[in-house]
């Protein structure tokens, strides 16, 4: 069974190695180390079999959030822990009173994006050329717990 926890110092060699698998821009540990010194960055991994598998970094700032990085090793994907990882970051989100949620990904990350379409992410907007590696543009997704809303007709 997965399970959820902030992140420790002993975590980073782990991290900062899923994230060199995962993505062809990685952050550096530096940066990992840097979102952990701010309280308004939520910083969890995931531990399946006394390994971390996966990880999270957003940022909080009253009422929206901004997900910045979510990774699930590359050995490990496809098993439904990127999934469990994203509705804990929501549920979490939720019960911190967060109401509106942003992230940023790449059109080739298909994978993500189906994840995220599945939890009810609507795309909103798209970055030109935002990845300096590719050219790709970024893919801007948003969340918000009042997704739906029902207006009363007007009455006379």
């Amino acid at each position: 069974m997965i399970h959820i926890r902030p992140f420790q110092s002993s975590d980073l060699d782990s991290i900062v190695k899923i994230e060199k698998k995962a993505f062809p821009l990685p952050w550096s540990a530096r940066s990992f180390l840097d979102c952990a010194r701010w309280k308004e960055f939520w910083f969890y991994v995931a531990i399946w079999d006394k390994k971390v598998v996966g990880y999270f970094v957003a940022q909080v700032v009253e009422e929206e959030a901004e997900l910045h990085n979510i990774a699930i090793d590359p050995a490990r994907q496809k098993k439904g822990f990127g999934e469990r990882l994203l509705r804990f970051f929501l549920d979490t989100a939720r019960q911190k009173g967060v109401r509106e949620i942003f992230l940023m990904v790449r059109p080739s990350n298909t994978a993500a994006i189906c994840l995220y379409q599945k939890l009810e992410f609507v795309l909103i907007d798209k970055r030109p050329r935002y990845y300096a590696d590719t050219g790709e543009e970024a893919l801007i997704f948003h969340f918000t717990r009042n997704r739906i809303l029902h207006e009363e007709p007007d009455i006379l």
